[in-house]
């Protein structure tokens, strides 16, 4: 099977202090719910069934350790804006849609930031999107009609306007958006696990060997131990394969759309799913599990929005 290699190059990670991993996992254990991976996805969705469910025992399990993931590694900046829109009206829809998922998102992971204390060097710093040739700036203008479209705040600069922000004449032209955020990457996901609700438990250094999906239950068997729970929350994004969830045995009766569940950062959407329709899945179960997905992130009263 192959695991994520850790090759300790994640430079985010290296600059900030060492941190002791969680215990990996030893033993036999029982939840009610095991989220498969500690990056972005399955540490926002273990917290948000915290929430939810806070009567309910939720595991979360890791291969490697936190922040040294891909959620660690990525490029330090989140941004709430969607790329390439289109210009039909459904796709201006979605991407209207996706806009605000993504602004509801980082407002959530801001005021989490500030409730936890996480030194992650969290700023809203903006992104200038520039143009050289006359060709890009042509696409430059089209990214702007798209803007103007979805009602987002944005900034089309000229090479004197620019040249007074970045220091350089280089650029015949740029598009400034506001909400982007820089940040540490691997602080952030560090200070999300410290922070995760009572009712979680995380084990890293805990790589799943195998599932077993059979018998009503989900098994999962790592090098110390292993895991039951009645449901299954998949986190680990293109890592699933190796555990044969996105192969043959997708199509196979055992996998039951009330038992394994699918969360994912958006920018890998499509990357977490299978090609096409979910196989395996008839249209009520497919219906069933994208209301599950919502539930997830359903609001109650007083709450904030889910992050990523």
């Amino acid at each position: 099977m192959r695991l994520p290699n850790d090759d300790s190059t994640n430079g985010w990670s290296a600059i900030l202090p060492p941190r002791t991993p969680r215990p990996a996992l030893q033993g036999d254990v029982q939840a009610d719910w095991l989220v498969l991976g500690a990056g972005f996805a399955g540490l926002a969705a273990a917290r948000r069934l915290a929430e939810l469910r806070p009567h309910a025992h939720i595991v979360v399990v890791d291969a490697g350790t936190v922040g040294n993931n891909a959620s660690g590694r990525n490029s330090g900046f989140a941004i709430d804006v969607p790329h390439n829109i289109g210009s039909s009206l459904e796709e201006l829809r979605q991407a209207a849609h996706n806009q605000a998922l993504l602004t509801a998102g980082m407002n959530d992971l801001e005021l989490r930031v500030a409730q936890h204390r996480i030194d992650c060097q969290w700023r809203r710093a903006g992104k200038y999107h520039c143009a050289v040739s006359p060709a890009a700036e042509r696409t430059l203008q089209h990214h702007v009609d798209e803007l103007r479209a979805l009602g987002a705040p944005h900034e089309l600069l000229d090479r004197s306007a620019l040249a007074a922000r970045l220091g350089t004449r280089y650029f015949a032209a740029g598009l400034y958006t506001p909400g982007t955020v820089l940040l540490n990457p691997a602080a952030l996901c560090r200070g999300l696990a410290d922070a995760l609700p009572d009712n979680v438990t995380l084990h890293e250094q805990t790589p799943v060997q195998r599932l077993d999906l059979s018998g009503g239950k989900v098994v999962a068997h790592t090098p110390q131990g292993r895991v039951r729970a009645p449901q299954l929350l998949l986190a680990a994004n293109g890592f699933a394969q190796q555990l044969g969830l996105f192969g043959s045995a997708w199509g196979g009766g055992d996998v039951s759309a009330g038992r394994l569940w699918i969360a994912h950062s958006p920018a890998h959407a499509r990357a977490a799913q299978p090609p096409g329709r979910a196989r395996g899945l008839g249209r009520d179960a497919r219906q069933r599990r994208d209301r599950g997905h919502a539930a997830l992130h359903r609001r109650p009263p007083h709450s904030g929005t889910p992050g990523v």
